[in-house]
């Protein structure tokens, strides 16, 4: 069995208004005896989040050459979320279950999970960063093209700039590898293209 405990940045609805919450989410990995799919949400989880685990899981399975047959996926949350913005970080953290790596320290993501695996938008990027740092993450990735939010008075906000202010080291993510990297530190294996 491998596992990791991650943080999510959700949105929830606060007097007609929207907020940042961090949600815990304990990712893990079991060889699969049955080999039939298992993919699974323990907690309360919305309608959105499980076709976003059956994404990332299928998407984690190709990108370590793996079948979806070969593994149980699971995710325990302690609070409810939903949506699909932590696709990208979900398949970052099975992929690198998958190969035996654990994710950094304080490091957290937000990013939709296109079928092929590539990085789509999510809303609010600003809000979720300063909740990220409010929970502690020191290290936060966000969909390429996402980086002038904004803020609730209307203002242009940069995001590399907001996280030197917060004391988080914010990065632009255009691809599942540069995810993976962001992650784990340590770039994802692909193989070579035939010549």
């Amino acid at each position: 069995q491998r596992e990791a405990e991650v943080r999510a940045v959700s949105l929830v609805s606060v007097d007609g208004g929207v907020a940042g919450r961090s949600v815990r989410v304990l990712v893990k990995v079991v060889p699969n005896r049955s080999q039939t799919p298992s993919v699974n949400i323990v907690g309360t989880a919305g309608e959105q989040w499980l076709p976003t685990l059956w994404r990332a899981a299928f998407v984690a399975a190709e990108a370590t050459d793996s079948s979806l047959l070969d593994f149980e996926f699971s995710l325990r949350v302690d609070e409810a979320i939903d949506g699909p913005s932590a696709g990208l970080l979900t398949a970052s953290t099975l992929i690198a279950l998958l190969r035996g790596k654990q994710p950094l320290a304080n490091t957290s993501m937000t990013g939709a999970l296109n079928p092929e695996g590539s990085v789509g938008p999510v809303d609010e990027v600003l809000l979720r960063l300063r909740e990220a740092a409010t929970a502690g993450v020191k290290r936060f990735g966000f969909p390429s093209g996402s980086r002038q939010q904004l803020d609730g008075s209307g203002a242009m906000v940069d995001l590399l700039t907001e996280g030197q202010r917060l004391g988080v080291t914010v990065k632009e993510l255009g691809s599942l590898d540069d995810a993976y990297l962001f992650l784990t530190g340590e770039a994802l294996p692909r193989p070579a293209p035939a010549k």
